[in-house]
Protein backbone atom coordinates (compact mmCIF):
# COMPACT_ATOMS: atom_id res chain seq x y z
CA UNK A 1 0.00 0.00 0.00
CA UNK A 2 1.52 3.39 -0.72
CA UNK A 3 2.43 6.30 1.47
CA UNK A 4 0.73 9.73 0.79
CA UNK A 5 3.31 12.24 0.79
CA UNK A 6 2.77 16.11 -0.25
CA UNK A 7 4.10 17.33 -3.55
CA UNK A 8 5.60 20.58 -4.77
CA UNK A 9 1.85 21.53 -4.85
CA UNK A 10 0.57 20.45 -1.43
CA UNK A 11 -1.91 17.59 -2.61
CA UNK A 12 -1.22 14.39 -1.26
CA UNK A 13 0.00 11.97 -3.83
CA UNK A 14 0.99 8.21 -4.20
CA UNK A 15 4.61 7.22 -3.32
CA UNK A 16 3.88 3.87 -4.68
CA UNK A 17 6.82 5.00 -7.04
CA UNK A 18 9.43 6.66 -4.98
CA UNK A 19 8.08 4.54 -1.72
CA UNK A 20 11.17 3.42 0.63
CA UNK A 21 11.15 -0.19 2.12
CA UNK A 22 13.27 -1.25 5.21
CA UNK A 23 14.80 -4.34 4.76
CA UNK A 24 15.47 -4.09 8.49
CA UNK A 25 14.13 -7.16 10.96
CA UNK A 26 12.10 -5.98 13.87
CA UNK A 27 14.30 -6.14 17.30
CA UNK A 28 12.63 -9.28 18.90
CA UNK A 29 12.96 -10.93 15.74
CA UNK A 30 16.96 -10.11 15.41
CA UNK A 31 17.27 -11.08 19.39
CA UNK A 32 14.96 -14.59 18.40
CA UNK A 33 17.48 -15.47 15.52
CA UNK A 34 20.57 -14.68 16.87
CA UNK A 35 19.78 -16.95 20.13
CA UNK A 36 19.65 -19.34 17.64
CA UNK A 37 22.75 -18.71 15.86
CA UNK A 38 25.03 -18.25 19.30
CA UNK A 39 23.01 -21.07 21.37
CA UNK A 40 24.24 -23.44 18.25
CA UNK A 41 27.54 -22.28 17.86
CA UNK A 42 28.09 -22.45 22.12
CA UNK A 43 26.55 -26.37 21.89
CA UNK A 44 28.98 -26.99 19.34
CA UNK A 45 31.99 -25.57 21.08
CA UNK A 46 31.03 -26.96 24.21
CA UNK A 47 30.41 -30.83 22.70
CA UNK A 48 33.66 -30.71 21.07
CA UNK A 49 35.26 -29.29 24.52
CA UNK A 50 33.14 -32.78 25.99
CA UNK A 51 34.65 -34.99 22.85
CA UNK A 52 38.19 -33.47 23.19
CA UNK A 53 38.86 -33.95 26.79
CA UNK A 54 36.79 -37.17 26.86
CA UNK A 55 39.41 -38.80 29.22
CA UNK A 56 39.01 -36.23 31.50
CA UNK A 57 35.41 -36.30 31.26
CA UNK A 58 35.17 -40.13 31.72
CA UNK A 59 37.60 -40.19 34.50
CA UNK A 60 35.16 -37.40 36.39
CA UNK A 61 32.77 -40.04 36.00
CA UNK A 62 34.25 -43.09 37.35
CA UNK A 63 35.61 -41.38 40.68
CA UNK A 64 32.01 -40.64 41.60
CA UNK A 65 30.89 -44.62 40.63
CA UNK A 66 33.80 -46.05 42.47
CA UNK A 67 34.57 -43.58 45.22
CA UNK A 68 30.82 -43.26 47.67
CA UNK A 69 32.53 -39.75 49.14
CA UNK A 70 31.95 -38.51 45.65
CA UNK A 71 28.79 -40.24 44.88
CA UNK A 72 27.20 -36.85 45.40
CA UNK A 73 28.60 -35.83 41.94
CA UNK A 74 25.78 -37.66 40.31
CA UNK A 75 23.45 -34.81 40.58
CA UNK A 76 25.48 -31.76 39.89
CA UNK A 77 24.70 -31.94 35.90
CA UNK A 78 20.84 -32.97 36.45
CA UNK A 79 21.21 -29.83 39.06
CA UNK A 80 22.48 -27.74 36.80
CA UNK A 81 20.77 -27.96 33.49
CA UNK A 82 17.58 -27.20 35.99
CA UNK A 83 19.08 -24.27 36.89
CA UNK A 84 19.75 -23.20 33.17
CA UNK A 85 16.18 -24.12 32.53
CA UNK A 86 14.42 -22.08 35.46
CA UNK A 87 16.84 -19.19 33.62
CA UNK A 88 15.57 -19.18 30.12
CA UNK A 89 12.53 -16.32 30.43
CA UNK A 90 15.85 -14.67 32.31
CA UNK A 91 18.02 -15.14 29.18
CA UNK A 92 15.48 -14.29 26.62
CA UNK A 93 15.84 -10.34 27.84
CA UNK A 94 19.65 -10.43 26.88
CA UNK A 95 21.14 -9.80 23.63
CA UNK A 96 23.82 -12.55 22.83
CA UNK A 97 27.12 -10.92 22.01
CA UNK A 98 30.28 -13.29 21.86
CA UNK A 99 33.40 -11.63 24.30
CA UNK A 100 36.52 -12.18 22.30
CA UNK A 101 38.75 -11.41 25.77
CA UNK A 102 37.47 -14.61 26.60
CA UNK A 103 39.67 -16.33 24.86
CA UNK A 104 42.95 -15.25 26.92
CA UNK A 105 41.06 -17.31 29.83
CA UNK A 106 40.26 -20.59 27.73
CA UNK A 107 44.00 -20.25 26.47
CA UNK A 108 45.24 -20.29 30.24
CA UNK A 109 42.82 -22.88 31.01
CA UNK A 110 44.13 -25.29 28.14
CA UNK A 111 47.39 -24.31 29.28
CA UNK A 112 46.60 -25.22 32.68
CA UNK A 113 45.04 -28.45 31.35
CA UNK A 114 48.40 -29.64 29.73
CA UNK A 115 50.33 -29.01 33.34
CA UNK A 116 47.80 -31.51 34.73
CA UNK A 117 48.20 -33.73 32.29
CA UNK A 118 52.46 -34.27 32.36
CA UNK A 119 51.83 -34.06 36.27
CA UNK A 120 49.05 -36.78 35.86
CA UNK A 121 47.34 -34.71 38.65
CA UNK A 122 43.49 -35.58 37.99
CA UNK A 123 41.89 -32.76 39.63
CA UNK A 124 44.28 -29.92 38.10
CA UNK A 125 42.89 -31.46 34.61
CA UNK A 126 39.10 -31.79 36.32
CA UNK A 127 39.27 -28.47 37.52
CA UNK A 128 40.48 -26.87 33.47
CA UNK A 129 38.15 -28.47 31.93
CA UNK A 130 35.48 -27.86 34.30
CA UNK A 131 36.62 -24.10 34.03
CA UNK A 132 36.75 -24.29 30.19
CA UNK A 133 32.79 -24.84 29.90
CA UNK A 134 32.46 -21.31 31.75
CA UNK A 135 34.83 -19.75 29.91
CA UNK A 136 32.95 -20.64 26.04
CA UNK A 137 30.09 -19.73 27.32
CA UNK A 138 31.75 -16.52 28.15
CA UNK A 139 33.47 -16.19 25.18
CA UNK A 140 30.22 -16.82 23.00
CA UNK A 141 27.53 -15.39 25.08
CA UNK A 142 29.10 -12.53 26.65
CA UNK A 143 29.27 -11.55 29.66
CA UNK A 144 25.21 -10.80 30.09
CA UNK A 145 25.08 -13.81 29.71
CA UNK A 146 27.46 -14.94 32.19
CA UNK A 147 25.90 -12.62 35.13
CA UNK A 148 22.78 -14.46 34.28
CA UNK A 149 24.51 -17.82 34.52
CA UNK A 150 26.78 -17.55 37.08
CA UNK A 151 25.29 -19.89 40.03
CA UNK A 152 25.02 -23.00 37.57
CA UNK A 153 28.28 -22.59 36.20
CA UNK A 154 29.98 -22.06 39.99
CA UNK A 155 27.85 -25.05 41.00
CA UNK A 156 29.61 -26.97 37.72
CA UNK A 157 32.96 -27.37 39.91
CA UNK A 158 31.29 -29.53 42.46
CA UNK A 159 31.57 -32.12 39.80
CA UNK A 160 35.36 -31.86 40.29
CA UNK A 161 36.62 -34.55 43.37
CA UNK A 162 38.46 -32.75 45.60
CA UNK A 163 38.94 -32.49 49.33
CA UNK A 164 40.74 -35.52 50.08
CA UNK A 165 43.09 -34.17 52.30
CA UNK A 166 40.50 -32.82 54.49
CA UNK A 167 39.95 -36.35 55.92
CA UNK A 168 43.13 -36.24 58.09
CA UNK A 169 41.63 -32.56 59.90
CA UNK A 170 38.88 -33.71 59.90
CA UNK A 171 39.29 -37.18 61.68
CA UNK A 172 41.47 -34.79 64.58
CA UNK A 173 38.35 -32.45 64.83
CA UNK A 174 35.80 -35.32 65.62
CA UNK A 175 38.72 -36.96 67.99
CA UNK A 176 39.16 -33.61 69.72
CA UNK A 177 35.04 -32.94 69.98
CA UNK A 178 34.39 -36.30 70.76
CA UNK A 179 36.87 -36.67 73.95
CA UNK A 180 36.16 -33.05 75.47
CA UNK A 181 32.58 -33.92 75.32
CA UNK A 182 33.20 -37.03 76.80
CA UNK A 183 35.04 -35.36 79.76
CA UNK A 184 32.47 -32.46 80.37
CA UNK A 185 29.59 -35.68 80.90
CA UNK A 186 31.66 -36.85 83.34
CA UNK A 187 33.22 -40.17 81.32
CA UNK A 188 36.67 -40.28 82.06
CA UNK A 189 38.14 -40.82 78.29
CA UNK A 190 41.72 -40.01 76.80
CA UNK A 191 43.10 -39.40 73.46
CA UNK A 192 46.32 -40.55 71.74
CA UNK A 193 46.14 -39.70 68.20
CA UNK A 194 43.24 -40.66 66.81
CA UNK A 195 42.08 -43.78 69.50
CA UNK A 196 40.03 -42.86 71.98
CA UNK A 197 40.16 -44.85 74.66
CA UNK A 198 37.56 -44.76 77.83
CA UNK A 199 37.28 -47.47 80.81
CA UNK A 200 35.10 -49.81 78.39
CA UNK A 201 36.48 -49.53 75.58
CA UNK A 202 38.83 -48.39 72.82
CA UNK A 203 38.11 -46.34 69.50
CA UNK A 204 39.35 -45.52 66.76
CA UNK A 205 38.45 -42.58 64.95
CA UNK A 206 38.91 -43.84 61.00
CA UNK A 207 38.72 -42.49 57.75
CA UNK A 208 34.48 -43.55 57.57
CA UNK A 209 34.00 -41.18 61.04
CA UNK A 210 35.59 -38.23 59.09
CA UNK A 211 32.39 -36.99 58.04
CA UNK A 212 33.54 -35.57 54.91
CA UNK A 213 30.93 -37.31 52.47
CA UNK A 214 28.26 -35.71 55.02
CA UNK A 215 30.47 -32.50 54.44
CA UNK A 216 30.30 -32.32 51.13
CA UNK A 217 26.60 -33.09 50.54
CA UNK A 218 25.87 -30.28 52.80
CA UNK A 219 27.81 -27.36 51.29
CA UNK A 220 26.38 -28.48 47.57
CA UNK A 221 22.86 -28.26 49.53
CA UNK A 222 23.71 -25.05 51.36
CA UNK A 223 24.85 -23.53 47.92
CA UNK A 224 21.14 -24.04 46.20
CA UNK A 225 19.52 -23.11 49.52
CA UNK A 226 21.58 -19.94 49.27
CA UNK A 227 20.70 -19.05 46.29
CA UNK A 228 17.05 -19.72 46.65
CA UNK A 229 16.40 -18.03 49.17
CA UNK A 230 18.16 -15.14 50.55
CA UNK A 231 18.77 -12.49 47.91
CA UNK A 232 21.80 -10.73 50.08
CA UNK A 233 25.53 -11.90 49.56
CA UNK A 234 26.22 -11.80 52.69
CA UNK A 235 23.03 -13.67 53.82
CA UNK A 236 23.83 -16.57 51.13
CA UNK A 237 27.72 -16.14 52.46
CA UNK A 238 26.71 -16.82 56.26
CA UNK A 239 24.81 -19.57 55.78
CA UNK A 240 26.72 -21.40 53.24
CA UNK A 241 29.48 -21.09 55.97
CA UNK A 242 26.86 -22.70 58.45
CA UNK A 243 26.67 -25.44 55.80
CA UNK A 244 30.33 -26.26 56.57
CA UNK A 245 30.33 -25.44 60.33
CA UNK A 246 27.63 -27.54 61.49
CA UNK A 247 28.01 -30.84 59.72
CA UNK A 248 31.59 -30.86 61.33
CA UNK A 249 30.32 -30.22 64.39
CA UNK A 250 27.45 -32.29 64.02
CA UNK A 251 29.87 -35.29 63.19
CA UNK A 252 31.91 -34.75 66.81
CA UNK A 253 27.79 -34.71 68.15
CA UNK A 254 27.47 -38.34 66.23
CA UNK A 255 31.22 -39.98 67.40
CA UNK A 256 30.67 -38.58 71.43
CA UNK A 257 26.72 -39.77 70.76
CA UNK A 258 28.76 -43.28 69.40
CA UNK A 259 30.78 -43.59 72.31
CA UNK A 260 28.50 -42.38 75.62
CA UNK A 261 25.94 -44.64 74.09
CA UNK A 262 28.19 -47.58 74.56
CA UNK A 263 29.68 -46.70 77.75
CA UNK A 264 25.83 -46.38 79.22
CA UNK A 265 24.82 -49.98 77.83
CA UNK A 266 28.20 -51.86 77.91
CA UNK A 267 28.94 -51.52 74.70
CA UNK A 268 25.56 -53.61 73.38
CA UNK A 269 23.82 -50.98 71.07
CA UNK A 270 26.32 -48.58 69.60
CA UNK A 271 27.43 -51.01 66.40
CA UNK A 272 23.94 -50.72 65.34
CA UNK A 273 22.87 -47.69 66.60
CA UNK A 274 25.79 -46.40 64.58
CA UNK A 275 24.46 -47.58 61.07
CA UNK A 276 20.87 -46.67 61.68
CA UNK A 277 20.41 -43.50 63.46
CA UNK A 278 24.04 -41.91 63.63
CA UNK A 279 24.18 -42.55 59.69
CA UNK A 280 22.34 -40.63 57.08
CA UNK A 281 19.43 -40.55 59.29
CA UNK A 282 20.87 -38.49 61.66
CA UNK A 283 22.78 -35.70 59.03
CA UNK A 284 19.08 -35.49 57.59
CA UNK A 285 17.94 -34.17 60.42
CA UNK A 286 20.55 -31.62 60.62
CA UNK A 287 20.23 -30.40 58.18
CA UNK A 288 16.37 -30.44 58.31
CA UNK A 289 16.63 -28.31 61.04
CA UNK A 290 19.43 -26.37 59.29
CA UNK A 291 17.26 -25.08 56.68
CA UNK A 292 14.42 -24.46 58.78
CA UNK A 293 16.36 -22.39 61.35
CA UNK A 294 17.47 -20.75 57.96
CA UNK A 295 14.02 -19.80 56.75
CA UNK A 296 13.86 -17.06 59.90
CA UNK A 297 15.90 -14.91 57.38
CA UNK A 298 14.40 -15.19 54.42
CA UNK A 299 14.29 -12.69 51.61
CA UNK A 300 11.55 -12.43 48.64
CA UNK A 301 13.09 -11.84 45.34
CA UNK A 302 11.55 -9.37 43.58
CA UNK A 303 10.98 -10.77 39.89
CA UNK A 304 11.81 -7.81 36.73
CA UNK A 305 9.19 -8.19 34.02
CA UNK A 306 10.29 -9.81 31.46
CA UNK A 307 10.82 -7.99 28.16
CA UNK A 308 12.10 -8.53 24.90
CA UNK A 309 15.66 -8.86 24.03
CA UNK A 310 17.06 -5.00 23.09
CA UNK A 311 18.24 -4.42 19.80
CA UNK A 312 21.62 -4.54 18.79
CA UNK A 313 22.77 -1.24 19.07
CA UNK A 314 26.30 0.67 18.28
CA UNK A 315 28.00 -2.47 16.23
CA UNK A 316 27.22 -3.10 12.49
CA UNK A 317 25.18 -6.92 12.75
CA UNK A 318 27.42 -8.21 9.93
CA UNK A 319 30.34 -7.31 12.34
CA UNK A 320 28.85 -8.91 15.18
CA UNK A 321 27.93 -12.19 13.16
CA UNK A 322 31.54 -12.00 12.10
CA UNK A 323 32.91 -11.70 15.88
CA UNK A 324 31.00 -14.34 16.59
CA UNK A 325 32.03 -16.67 13.92
CA UNK A 326 35.62 -16.02 14.52
CA UNK A 327 35.31 -16.41 18.55
CA UNK A 328 33.98 -19.83 17.85
CA UNK A 329 36.05 -20.57 15.51
CA UNK A 330 39.60 -19.58 17.68
CA UNK A 331 37.96 -21.51 20.47
CA UNK A 332 36.83 -24.61 18.76
CA UNK A 333 40.88 -24.63 17.60
CA UNK A 334 42.44 -23.49 21.16
CA UNK A 335 40.23 -26.74 22.28
CA UNK A 336 41.40 -28.92 19.73
CA UNK A 337 45.11 -28.27 19.69
CA UNK A 338 45.34 -28.78 23.66
CA UNK A 339 45.50 -32.32 23.82
CA UNK A 340 47.82 -32.44 20.55
CA UNK A 341 50.28 -30.49 22.35
CA UNK A 342 50.21 -32.17 25.84
CA UNK A 343 50.76 -35.85 23.70
CA UNK A 344 54.07 -33.60 21.99
CA UNK A 345 55.33 -33.24 25.16
CA UNK A 346 54.68 -36.83 26.26
CA UNK A 347 56.31 -38.04 22.91
CA UNK A 348 59.76 -36.28 23.99
CA UNK A 349 60.18 -38.09 27.30
CA UNK A 350 62.38 -41.04 26.71
CA UNK A 351 60.28 -44.31 26.71
CA UNK A 352 61.17 -46.67 29.45
CA UNK A 353 59.20 -48.51 31.30
CA UNK A 354 61.53 -50.90 33.09
CA UNK A 355 64.64 -49.81 35.50
CA UNK A 356 67.31 -51.27 37.09
CA UNK A 357 69.12 -50.58 40.06
CA UNK A 358 72.00 -51.84 42.27
CA UNK A 359 72.35 -54.73 43.78
CA UNK A 360 71.52 -52.96 47.04
CA UNK A 361 70.08 -49.70 46.80
CA UNK A 362 70.64 -48.80 50.37
CA UNK A 363 73.81 -48.77 52.24
CA UNK A 364 74.10 -49.20 55.73
CA UNK A 365 77.29 -48.74 58.32
CA UNK A 366 77.88 -50.53 61.36
CA UNK A 367 76.67 -51.36 63.86
CA UNK A 368 73.39 -52.06 61.89
CA UNK A 369 73.24 -55.11 60.22
CA UNK A 370 70.93 -56.48 57.46
CA UNK A 371 68.89 -59.47 58.49
CA UNK A 372 67.67 -62.56 55.77
CA UNK A 373 64.27 -62.02 56.91
CA UNK A 374 61.80 -59.13 56.79
CA UNK A 375 58.60 -57.95 57.50
CA UNK A 376 56.63 -57.14 54.25
CA UNK A 377 53.27 -56.71 56.29
CA UNK A 378 53.19 -52.57 56.45
CA UNK A 379 54.27 -52.18 53.12
CA UNK A 380 53.07 -49.37 50.98
CA UNK A 381 50.07 -50.30 48.64
CA UNK A 382 51.38 -49.06 45.16
CA UNK A 383 50.37 -50.12 42.20
CA UNK A 384 52.20 -50.09 38.87
CA UNK A 385 55.71 -49.35 38.90
CA UNK A 386 58.99 -51.23 38.85
CA UNK A 387 60.22 -53.92 41.17
CA UNK A 388 60.08 -53.92 44.86
CA UNK A 389 62.89 -54.10 47.39
CA UNK A 390 62.72 -55.68 50.94
CA UNK A 391 65.01 -55.48 53.74
CA UNK A 392 65.30 -55.58 57.55
CA UNK A 393 68.13 -54.22 59.56
CA UNK A 394 69.02 -54.42 63.26
CA UNK A 395 70.98 -53.02 66.22
CA UNK A 396 70.95 -54.83 69.19
CA UNK A 397 67.09 -54.46 70.10
CA UNK A 398 66.57 -51.76 67.17
CA UNK A 399 65.17 -53.08 64.23
CA UNK A 400 63.86 -50.97 61.24
CA UNK A 401 62.23 -52.20 57.99
CA UNK A 402 62.94 -50.48 54.83
CA UNK A 403 61.14 -50.52 51.44
CA UNK A 404 62.19 -48.91 48.04
CA UNK A 405 60.46 -48.90 44.64
CA UNK A 406 60.83 -47.41 41.48
CA UNK A 407 58.71 -45.60 38.99
CA UNK A 408 59.73 -44.76 35.60
CA UNK A 409 57.54 -42.10 35.24
CA UNK A 410 55.95 -43.16 32.01
CA UNK A 411 52.45 -42.01 31.22
CA UNK A 412 50.22 -44.69 32.78
CA UNK A 413 52.34 -45.42 35.51
CA UNK A 414 51.23 -42.69 38.00
CA UNK A 415 52.78 -43.04 41.96
CA UNK A 416 50.72 -40.37 43.36
CA UNK A 417 46.58 -41.37 42.87
CA UNK A 418 44.16 -42.01 45.01
CA UNK A 419 44.70 -45.82 45.03
CA UNK A 420 48.26 -45.83 46.20
CA UNK A 421 48.45 -45.95 49.64
CA UNK A 422 50.72 -45.89 52.46
CA UNK A 423 49.18 -49.17 53.75
CA UNK A 424 46.83 -51.82 52.92
CA UNK A 425 43.78 -50.26 54.24
CA UNK A 426 42.11 -53.75 54.86
CA UNK A 427 44.71 -54.48 57.97
CA UNK A 428 45.69 -50.89 59.20
CA UNK A 429 44.17 -48.08 60.40
CA UNK A 430 45.82 -45.04 60.22
CA UNK A 431 45.62 -43.46 63.49
CA UNK A 432 48.61 -40.28 62.97
CA UNK A 433 50.04 -38.53 60.64
CA UNK A 434 51.93 -35.26 59.39
CA UNK A 435 55.24 -34.55 58.25
CA UNK A 436 58.72 -34.42 60.48
CA UNK A 437 62.21 -34.13 59.44
CA UNK A 438 64.85 -36.72 58.78
CA UNK A 439 68.51 -36.60 58.04
CA UNK A 440 69.30 -37.84 54.64
CA UNK A 441 71.92 -37.48 52.51
CA UNK A 442 73.74 -35.23 54.95
CA UNK A 443 70.41 -32.96 54.78
CA UNK A 444 67.20 -32.38 56.97
CA UNK A 445 64.36 -32.99 54.45
CA UNK A 446 60.33 -32.82 55.46
CA UNK A 447 59.17 -36.94 55.04
CA UNK A 448 55.54 -38.16 55.87
CA UNK A 449 55.52 -39.69 59.24
CA UNK A 450 52.42 -41.90 59.67
CA UNK A 451 51.14 -44.14 62.68
CA UNK A 452 49.28 -46.95 61.81
CA UNK A 453 47.57 -49.71 63.88
CA UNK A 454 46.22 -53.56 63.36
CA UNK A 455 44.95 -54.62 66.52
CA UNK A 456 47.95 -54.64 69.43
CA UNK A 457 50.37 -53.93 66.52
CA UNK A 458 51.57 -49.98 65.87
CA UNK A 459 54.06 -48.75 63.72
CA UNK A 460 55.71 -45.83 62.19
CA UNK A 461 56.30 -45.51 58.85
CA UNK A 462 58.49 -42.67 57.03
CA UNK A 463 58.16 -42.21 53.46
CA UNK A 464 59.25 -40.32 50.93
CA UNK A 465 60.33 -39.80 47.20
CA UNK A 466 63.51 -39.36 45.28
CA UNK A 467 63.38 -37.49 41.88
CA UNK A 468 66.31 -36.50 40.02
CA UNK A 469 68.55 -36.85 43.18
CA UNK A 470 66.15 -34.43 45.15
CA UNK A 471 64.38 -36.20 47.99
CA UNK A 472 60.80 -34.65 49.45
CA UNK A 473 58.24 -35.79 51.13
CA UNK A 474 56.13 -33.85 49.55
CA UNK A 475 53.85 -35.03 47.10
CA UNK A 476 53.02 -31.59 45.28
CA UNK A 477 56.82 -31.06 45.03
CA UNK A 478 57.07 -34.45 43.61
CA UNK A 479 54.79 -33.43 41.05
CA UNK A 480 55.94 -29.90 40.17
CA UNK A 481 59.50 -31.87 39.56
CA UNK A 482 57.37 -34.54 37.31
CA UNK A 483 56.14 -31.51 35.28
CA UNK A 484 59.19 -29.74 34.56
CA UNK A 485 61.00 -32.93 33.77
CA UNK A 486 58.79 -33.63 31.15
CA UNK A 487 58.38 -30.15 29.65
CA UNK A 488 62.03 -30.78 29.20
CA UNK A 489 61.70 -33.77 27.66
CA UNK A 490 63.55 -35.81 30.85
CA UNK A 491 62.02 -38.72 32.14
CA UNK A 492 61.30 -38.40 35.72
CA UNK A 493 62.05 -41.61 36.85
CA UNK A 494 61.28 -42.03 40.56
CA UNK A 495 62.11 -43.51 43.56
CA UNK A 496 59.61 -43.80 47.01
CA UNK A 497 61.55 -45.39 50.17
CA UNK A 498 59.77 -46.06 53.03
CA UNK A 499 61.19 -46.94 56.90
CA UNK A 500 59.05 -48.60 59.37
CA UNK A 501 59.82 -49.21 63.23
CA UNK A 502 57.66 -51.27 65.47
CA UNK A 503 56.06 -48.84 68.12
CA UNK A 504 54.83 -51.34 70.59
CA UNK A 505 57.31 -50.24 73.15
CA UNK A 506 56.39 -46.55 72.39
CA UNK A 507 56.37 -44.16 69.71
CA UNK A 508 59.71 -42.63 71.33
CA UNK A 509 60.86 -45.51 71.32
CA UNK A 510 60.68 -46.56 67.41
CA UNK A 511 61.55 -42.76 66.39
CA UNK A 512 65.11 -42.63 67.95
CA UNK A 513 65.40 -45.96 65.88
CA UNK A 514 64.46 -44.59 63.04
CA UNK A 515 66.64 -41.38 64.14
CA UNK A 516 69.57 -43.73 64.54
CA UNK A 517 69.23 -45.70 61.33
CA UNK A 518 69.07 -42.70 59.13
CA UNK A 519 72.25 -41.35 60.04
CA UNK A 520 73.92 -44.38 59.00
CA UNK A 521 71.82 -45.16 56.00
CA UNK A 522 73.00 -44.35 52.48
CA UNK A 523 69.85 -44.28 49.92
CA UNK A 524 70.66 -44.27 46.17
CA UNK A 525 68.11 -43.32 44.03
CA UNK A 526 69.90 -43.02 40.98
CA UNK A 527 68.15 -45.15 38.62
CA UNK A 528 68.88 -46.81 34.98
CA UNK A 529 66.77 -47.30 32.12
CA UNK A 530 66.96 -50.70 30.70
CA UNK A 531 67.91 -50.88 26.81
Amino acid sequence: MGILTPDKSGANTSASHAEVVSTESPPHQLAHNSWRVYGLLTFLCLGETAIVFRQTLLALISTWYSSRTFSHCFLVFPLVALMVWQRRQRLRTIAPRSNPWALLLIAALCLVWVLGNLGEVKLIEESAFIGMVGAVVWALLGSEAIQSLRLPLVFLFFAVPFGLGLIGPLQDATAWFAVHALNLSGIPAVLENRVLSVPTATWTVAEACSGIRYLFSSIMLGVIYAWSVYTSRLRQLAFIGASIVVPILANGVRAYGIVLLAYRTNNRLAADVDHIVYGWLFFTVVQLILFVVGLRWRQVAHEAPVSPAPAFSGTPQTLLWSQILATATLTAVLIAVTPVCARGLWNRVPASESLEWPQTPIQVTTPWISQSTYDTSWVPNLRGGGEDFFQTYTYGPKRVDVYWKVYSGAKGFQLVNSYNRLSNAKRWLVVGDGMTNQAIAGKSVRVQRTLIQSGSISRVVWMWYCIGGENTGSATRLRFLQIKDRLLGVSPSTVVLAVSADSSNGIAAADAAAKDFFLHASFLCRVVAQD
